[in-house]
């Protein structure tokens, strides 16, 4: 079984085991390969965007309407930073969710920590088939409420 953005799937893999590595190794069957989605390829003439540091751990659909997710990620300290919202951009194949984050701590010098942090996404129609990405362009498991 390995993880996937829609939960654990059962796929063909071999485990390889070394002296030389801190664990096992996991190869999948090339024939996994096949059922890979790609992306296509963005338009060259949009500028980069900068790339955020807040990572999503994951989503869970909330209400009947399968448009509201529930977003958990890796935020700075609730006494200094709130995020009262998710960027969503949404396409046929994927959605990517990019956290909003409303600074509210003093102003100098703070200590680095992450901190388990939730946030609210409004979807413009239901999730369905489509894949959860978040902005580092990795996917985002849909956890059952």
């Amino acid at each position: 079984m390995f993880d996937t953005d829609r939960g654990p799937v059962s796929l063909t893999a071999w485990k390889l085991e070394s002296d030389q590595a801190l664990g096992p190794i996991w190869v999948l069957d090339p024939a996994v390969e096949s059922t890979e989605w790609t992306p296509p390829q963005p338009p060259t003439n949009q500028p980069a965007r900068p790339r955020p540091s807040r990572i999503l751990g994951h989503a869970t659909l909330v209400g009947d309407s399968g448009t509201r997710l529930m977003v958990t990620l890796t935020g700075g300290p609730p006494q200094w930073v709130d995020y009262p919202s998710v960027e969503v951009f949404e396409s046929d194949c994927a959605v990517v969710l990019i956290p909003v984050a409303h600074d509210t701590g003093p102003s100098g010098n703070r200590t680095l920590a992450g901190f388990a942090r939730d946030a609210v996404a409004e979807l413009s129609r239901p999730l369905g088939d489509r894949v959860l990405l978040s902005p580092d362009a990795t996917a985002v498991a849909l956890v059952a409420s």
